[in-house]
């Protein structure tokens, strides 16, 4: 009994270790993505004042993360921010409006670390 109960919670360590791993993987590639496509369509000053701004969202999405979690659990916000994430990585790559594009990168700078605070608990 006390094998399948180790093997069990190595199956689920190593699961999360993957999930962290490819999530880690997609943060990389979509940083260093962003800031070259942006640049395209929004000048160098403010595409760094909207890494701020993604900051900041992060640090109030932080703030407010415990009462989130305690109404709608850990699982719910996980795949709340994970949708959240799908739908403006799919929008930046998609649209060329500068307001979409400012929204959708806010949307993913704000979501992503919220991610990984979600695998982490």
């Amino acid at each position: 009994m006390i094998r399948i109960v180790g093997k069990s919670r190595k199956l689920k360590r190593l699961s999360i270790y993957l999930a962290g791993f490819f999530l880690a993987f997609h943060y990389v590639l979509v940083i260093y993505v962003n800031s070259s496509f942006l640049k395209q369509f929004l000048s160098i000053g403010t595409i760094g004042f909207l890494y701020i701004i993604g900051a900041l969202l992060s640090i109030i999405l932080f703030i407010k993360s415990p009462i989130i979690l305690n109404k709608i659990g850990n699982f719910k916000t996980s795949i709340i921010f994970i949708l959240l994430e799908l739908i403006a990585t799919f929008g930046i790559a998609s649209f060329h409006n500068q307001k979409l594009l400012i929204i959708f990168f806010l949307i993913h700078q704000a979501a992503m670390p919220l991610i990984f605070f979600s695998l982490d608990i």
